[in-house]
């Protein structure tokens, strides 16, 4: 990520007690100040000197299962009657005490000091010895934590005064008034999706397109923010000490009218976030369009599904030979920013420069209209120039979001009917896709078109789950639209990329075999827990090994290795820097050489392994390199069906609902959900005399369906009665976990909370939630009440996205319903209690997440997240999903001691059964 820009130092400071010595941290030069700054800038709230506890060990992607290191320690001496740890630091006496930590020399973590530079600050620990730290342990060393605070005052002469906070590359931050009891945790924009060209534009040096819309009452707070280091973000610091840069800003939001519920919504465009295709020959790239509205927080706890304060927004667009619809109105609640929708239609060519879009607000019975104007660009395919193009979802219904792509015409340009394969391109991790170096980077051949998909985002799920349907989804939109342009095109897809998009084409590759010609990885690492290693996790310290092969298990979806039987047949080349300190080419080395054993060839014609010498991560030409062009351009013909079923393989999944067919077979369910299946069809290892046909041999595998036996398909269903497979009616599979899969949606997530004010946390975990969907995955959210809830499902309009249910069956009817159908075995009996098969959980912060079937269709997910109480809501609400690689299965029971012990403070976690009941191989508690 860029390096955050520096501003002047505040003096003041927030220390009451005795001062101790600040922090050395160098700063580069300052730049000058703007001769006018922007409005925006000039309502930018000055923020104190930083003070923080640590610095603690931090596991890899660990910080949703923990809160803080001090929970360990009890109270602060002189705040005995904070029992929330955070709250305790945030009045405790500057100074006082430090606390054990393996990190810095001599064992105790103390208190530092920080300058803050107009709203931005370093964090770095130069006296840790982290060279000798990370000398054994490798970059897993360099993971650490820090807890800060500073004092902010909220200006306003009002009940309560709005904000709009940015807190780029901060993992949580709070607010921390005097009558708090329990926090309020906000997720930060760690990956800084802020800075990126779609969070700055239109933002004229003023709060980011993703800055958080507060409404807080006026006065003074204390400001906690945690900072993190990840080496996969900040890269490695070398001989440096690893350092946090973050920027955290607080703006007056002047872009509405004084508080009030009976003011108008005051509805703010964000145009920085629209999404609009280019203009190829003629013809809009693209079917879908979006512009972003903002509806400002009422209350202070930013959220209400009240039908009263809920904007609907419908739209209509023209342009010349251009109509634009919306399919369905837009409801924001309160504090939330969503992105409407536009289906795009065109009669015919087109010299439209804009399109005049036509929003209709309505909240209650009132009624009002918006224009705004998005420019069209124009682009000819024979000038090879790169084309944005949009991507709505594989679906004809309402997308989850309208992401983008970049689309690169061949050049010099050729249209034979011949044409080679398609290149789907995979960018690494924090690369914008309209990417300048991205574009230039491509490989160009003659007739050739590629496609660079956006995965939602720069850092997306790493080309899992829903970047991977966004990929695939480019791709097949990308076919429907060039063939009204006339354009002969290839049915055929090549992968391509580089780094992480390098690990994705391992990912997407063995994932969907079918569906690809070839796969070129270039600087590709083998899955996320070899990148940055997991070992130092706090959780091994205190988890049940039983424990932690079930979450272990949740990562099953990242092991690209476990997968690798499945490219049997298709050309690979892996391709790495010989000097790589990013990506070492060990994980190339490995990936091939595992491939070459499930192929029982120690050179097999359709692997090769690239090391090419004295250059690194990146150089010149990385994906233009001989061997990529050579791949490109001898192609060998693609396999038929039957030809890669003769020759044999092993088909893997431990998911069905991410793998496709190989040679047109699919393991379809798994026997025992959590675990890895594998399908061996006529396999080396089963092969005899007399063999059938077709030989298959399963593992954990409950049902498979076959294409192309005999003219139709089949499905077959393993019968522990007859020890065979035995014909089926085919059925669609249904989706599997982990809870990482709810960020898959095949439309807006839909967020069902109660009413009245035994509601209220939960309907302001939902708005917090519904924000950070939409920065890390821009995946649009609808929040729902109960009873509208209840009326989807009635008259089967509740959507094809999947639910998620907040708060208990006392604070939540749609959650009592849920429970009543019993395909969990979780209910409450009685307040403050919960219970799974059988054991009961009734201490105070517990609290439960769980998926669940959806409850009108079998494609789709359900979630569940309630507590004993408003602490064991808030503990189980932080393992929703948001970034890759936190280890959730399908249910987990958290409790108070995960704030320090991680996973070893879960009371329960595993995996439902294949039909949703208990799994008793792959579930764990901590009582009988």
């Amino acid at each position: 990520m860029a390096r955050l820009k520096q501003a002047e130092v505040a003096q003041d400071t927030l220390h009451t007690g005795l001062p101790a010595k600040p922090k050395v941290v160098q700063h580069p030069p300052l730049k000058p100040s703007p001769a006018s700054p922007p409005r925006h800038a000039r309502n930018h709230l000055r923020l104190s000197r930083w003070e923080a506890a640590g610095p603690f060990p931090a596991g890899m992607r660990e910080h949703p299962l923990t809160a803080s290191p001090l929970a360990a320690f009890g109270r602060f001496s002189d705040t005995a009657a904070y029992t929330d740890p955070e709250l305790a630091f945030a009045h405790a006496t500057y100074g006082e005490g430090d606390w054990p930590s393996e990190l810095p020399t001599g064992g105790r973590a103390g208190w530092a000091t920080f300058d803050d530079k107009d709203g931005e600050v370093e964090v770095a620990y130069p006296d840790v010895r982290w060279t000798q730290l990370r000398a054994d342990h490798g970059w897993a060393a360099l993971q650490y934590s820090a807890l800060l605070r500073t004092r902010i005052t909220i200006p306003g002469t009002g009940e309560l005064t709005r904000v709009l906070v940015d807190a780029a590359q901060a993992v949580e931050y709070a607010f921390v008034g005097s009558s708090d009891q329990l926090l309020k945790w906000y997720a930060g924009d760690i990956y800084g999706f802020g800075e990126t060209p779609s969070g700055r534009a239109g933002a004229e040096g003023g709060p980011s397109n993703f800055a958080r819309a507060l409404a807080l009452p006026p006065g003074e707070y204390v400001l906690l923010v945690r900072a993190l280091y990840e080496c996969r973000m900040f890269g490695d610091p070398g001989e440096k000490p690893p350092t946090i840069k973050i920027g955290m800003r607080v703006f007056l939001d002047d872009t509405t009218a004084p508080v009030s519920p009976l003011a108008p919504p005051n509805v703010t465009i964000v145009p920085g976030l629209s999404v609009v295709p280019d203009v190829m020959d003629k013809w809009a790239l693209g079917r879908w369009i979006s512009v972003a509205v903002r509806v400002p927080p009422l209350n202070a706890s930013s959220c209400s599904p009240e039908e009263d304060q809920v904007v609907e927004v419908s739209a209509e667009g023209y342009g010349d030979g251009f109509t634009c619809i919306s399919r369905d109105n837009v409801r924001i609640a309160p504090g939330q920013t969503r992105s409407v929708p536009l289906m795009m239609l065109q009669a015919g060519q087109s010299n439209a420069r804009e399109i005049e879009i036509i929003l209709r607000l309505m909240q209650g019975k009132k009624e009002w209209r918006v224009d705004t104007r998005i420019p069209l660009k124009h682009v000819s395919s024979r000038e090879g120039k790169p084309v944005t193009m949009t991507v709505p979802g594989l679906l004809p219904e309402i997308p989850p979001v309208v992401s983008t792509a970049i689309v690169l015409p061949p050049f010099p340009y050729s249209n034979t009917t011949n044409a080679p394969p398609v290149l789907l391109a995979l960018h690494g991790a924090g690369v914008p896709t309209p990417s300048n170096e991205w574009i230039a980077a491509m490989p160009r051949l003659p007739g050739m078109w590629a496609v660079l998909p956006s995965g939602r985002t720069e850092w997306g799920e790493d080309w899992h789950g829903g970047s991977l349907s966004d990929a695939w989804a480019a791709r097949v939109a990308f076919a429907t639209l060039i063939s009204i342009m006339g354009h002969n095109l290839s049915n055929d897809t090549v992968l391509i990329g580089h780094s992480n998009g390098g690990q994705g084409v391992w990912h997407m590759a063995a994932r969907y075999p079918d569906k690809f010609r070839g796969m070129i990885a270039v600087a590709g690492y083998t899955k996320i827990q070899d990148y940055v290693p997991y070992t130092e996790c706090t959780s091994a310290h205190y988890a049940d090994p039983a424990l932690q092969g079930i979450l272990s298990a949740a990562l099953a979806p990242y092991n690209n290795d476990l997968y690798l039987s499945n490219l049997a047949s298709m050309p690979v080349l892996a391709v790495h820097g010989a000097d790589d300190d990013n990506v070492p080419p060990r994980h190339g080395r490995a990936q091939t050489a595992i491939l070459s054993a499930w192929l029982d060839s120690a050179a097999p014609k359709d692997v090769r392994f690239v090391e090419v010498p004295n250059v690194g991560h990146v150089w010149d030409g990385v994906l233009r390199h001989p061997a990529i062009l050579d791949f490109l351009t001898n192609l060998p013909p693609k396999k038929t069906a039957d030809q890669v079923r003769t020759a044999g393989f092993t088909l893997a999944t431990a998911n069905p609902d991410e793998t496709g067919p190989k040679a047109g077979i699919r393991i379809a369910e798994l026997a025992v959900p959590g675990r890895l299946a594998r399908l061996d069809v006529n396999a080396r290892q089963w092969r005899r005399p007399g063999m059938p046909a077709l030989d298959l041999h399963g593992t954990n595998v409950r049902r498979i369906d076959i294409a192309g036996w005999g003219n139709e398909a089949k499905s077959l269903v393993w019968s522990k009665a007859e020890r065979a497979f035995v014909d089926h009616p085919p059925t669609a599979p249904r989706r599997y976990g982990p809870m990482l899969r709810l960020l898959d949606s095949a439309g807006p997530l839909v967020l069902v909370v109660g009413s009245g004010p035994k509601a209220a946390r939960a309907q302001c975990i939902a708005t917090r939630y519904a924000h950070d969907l939409r920065v890390y995955h821009r995946l649009d959210a609808v929040l729902v009440d109960e009873d509208a809830a209840l009326r989807g499902v009635a008259d089967s309009s509740l959507g094809w996205g999947n639910v998620i249910v907040l708060g208990g069956p006392e604070q939540n009817q749609f959650a009592a319903w849920m429970l009543a159908q019993k395909h969990v075995p979780v209910s409450f009996p009685t307040q403050g209690v919960m219970t799974v098969e059988g054991r009961v959980v009734w201490e105070e912060g517990t609290g439960i997440i769980t998926l669940l079937p959806h409850p009108l269709l079998r494609t789709s997910l359900a979630c569940l997240v309630a507590g004993n109480d408003e602490l064991g809501l808030e503990l189980a609400a932080r393992l929703l999903p948001l970034r890759t690689g936190v280890p959730v299965p399908d249910w987990a029971i958290v409790s108070p001691r995960m704030r320090w012990q991680a996973a070893g403070g879960l009371v329960g976690a595993g995996f439902w059964g294949a039909d949703w009941g208990w799994n008793e191989s792959m579930s764990w508690f901590d009582r009988e």
